[in-house]
């Protein structure tokens, strides 16, 4: 009698431990930067990780930028949440996430108030001008 195939099983557990192990490492990241701001740290090791996460991963970074933003973290945090990481992301990558930052500004006000710290230039952002609108502030550089 042959031997059960178990190799779809094991499959699947070593994918579900580096999904944990993925979520812990998130969990982890996202807590660091918090303190980390709030401890007016500049060399830390989670503000130097995040910083890259904008053009190296921004998927990773767009999901980070929401679970921080999902913390209870106060208004001087949630305006660096902005101007880095969101603002770095839409520099990078702006027509692609812009669609996704629009939807939830429209239904979040805390998440369209933060929009504010953000800046865009208009010689680098095709997408300058329905951000700025969407923010409900005036471009900085004007």
């Amino acid at each position: 009698m042959a031997a059960p195939d178990t190799s779809g099983s094991i499959r699947t557990i070593q994918s579900t431990k580096r999904t944990l192990m993925d979520e812990l490492k998130k969990n982890k990241l996202v807590a660091a930067w918090i303190l980390a701001q709030e401890e007016e740290d500049d060399d830390a090791s989670a503000i130097q990780a995040f910083a890259l996460l904008p053009n190296e991963d921004p998927e990773l970074c767009w999901e980070l930028i929401l679970r921080i933003h999902a913390e209870p973290i106060s208004e001087e945090v949630r305006a660096i949440l902005a101007a880095s990481p969101l603002e770095d992301l839409l520099v990078y990558h702006g027509k692609e996430y812009f669609p996704r930052v629009k939807a939830i500004a429209l239904k979040d006000p805390l998440f369209r108030k933060m929009l504010s710290g953000v800046w865009l230039d208009q010689k680098k952002s095709p997408i300058w001008r329905e951000f700025y609108e969407l923010a409900g502030v005036k471009p900085k550089f004007s």
